[in-house]
């Protein structure tokens, strides 16, 4: 949890480019926000526990993919990248609460999946069609 201030705007340059980071490292290592616990069922799925304040995001470790789904109460909520290509949270209220986390691969992963299904099948035909090609045979 950290507050929405302290959320990586621009990408840093190279590695002595600090400015962005600066106030997300502090956020980070600052003992009087509150933090949240994400237990990972899968690889795939995960829950968030937190007490959220107002003004505060959940900002997670984890690189952004558009794929990413986050809902609390089954209630969807924003998920946006930070400047580091890193996830945050846009919780729509404050209290205690848990977001369910599911990572559904988003059109790619659509995309990919069918290509894979229909190569699957081609090859798959490809081995049950009968070989229409015979042996010319020799005229004696």
């Amino acid at each position: 949890m950290i507050p929405e201030s302290a959320i990586v705007r621009r990408r840093p340059i190279h590695g002595l480019d600090v400015d962005p980071v600066q106030a997300y490292v502090a956020a980070l290592e600052d003992p009087a926000l509150a933090t949240a616990s994400l237990v990972w069922q899968t690889p795939e799925r995960g829950r968030i526990s937190a007490n959220i304040t107002p003004g505060e995001v959940v900002a997670l470790q984890v690189n952004y993919d558009p794929g990413w789904e986050a809902r609390e109460d089954g209630r969807l909520l924003r998920i946006r990248r930070d400047g580091l290509g890193l996830m945050i949270i846009l919780p729509d209220r404050a209290g205690p609460c848990h977001i369910d986390l599911a990572f559904r691969g988003g059109t790619e992963r659509k995309v990919c999946l069918a290509v894979s299904i229909a190569t699957a099948l081609a090859l798959l035909c490809a081995l049950l069609w009968p070989c229409g090609y015979r042996m010319p045979q020799r005229i004696p």
